[in-house]
């Protein structure tokens, strides 16, 4: 999120950006999720803010992760630094929430997604960097016709040079190597 930020910033107009979550939905409006309920309401949260502020609800999730264990409490000052209507988003977190989750997790599960994050660029499973410039290359190569300008000032990524010895009576190091190098990527 911190990273897709920027790329989002600069690529305005040509990125329809959207964030889901992972939950198990037990029954209506009941969620459960790897980090516990802290994390099922700051879901909710983020959710509605983007509902109420498309343009301004990534800010508020940065704000959010600054203190993630804190994302109970933190959400009235993030909204506000975000200037996304406080009451608004309080007002959202009960049922409207709890539909917009449910309906965040369906979108989740129909695009397999295993662990997050689980990346998708139109439609197709990103497997590229994280860094800011990895995800602006990749976008760049999806938009077609006239790109934007930002897209021609992406630097070049930088290149290693990269030896990987194994013993060849480990069977498990070819694994373990291709692990290290999905890593180091």
């Amino acid at each position: 999120e911190n990273a897709i930020k920027p790329a989002l910033d600069q690529l305005a107009g040509y990125v329809d950006f959207n964030l889901h979550f992972i939950v198990t939905e037990s029954g209506p409006g009941d969620f459960k999720s790897l980090h516990g309920p802290a994390e099922v309401e700051g879901n909710i949260l983020q959710l509605c803010a983007a509902k109420l502020s498309p343009a301004k609800y990534m800010d508020f999730v940065l704000c959010q992760n600054e203190n993630v264990k804190d994302i109970q409490n933190n959400y009235k000052a993030c909204a506000q630094k975000a200037q996304i209507d406080v009451a608004a988003l309080e007002a959202c977190k009960g049922k409207e929430g709890k539909d917009l989750l449910s309906a965040s997790a369906k979108v989740a599960t129909a695009a397999k997604a295993q662990g997050s994050p689980t990346i998708k660029l139109n439609g197709a499973d990103y497997q590229g960097g994280r860094g800011t410039n990895d995800f602006m290359r990749a976008i760049c190569t999806e938009i077609k016709g006239d790109k934007p300008e930002a897209c021609k000032k992406i630097p070049e990524p930088v290149k290693v040079a990269m030896t990987i010895l194994n013993d060849n009576r480990c069977a498990d190091c070819v694994s373990r190597a291709d692990r290290l190098i999905g890593r180091i990527k």
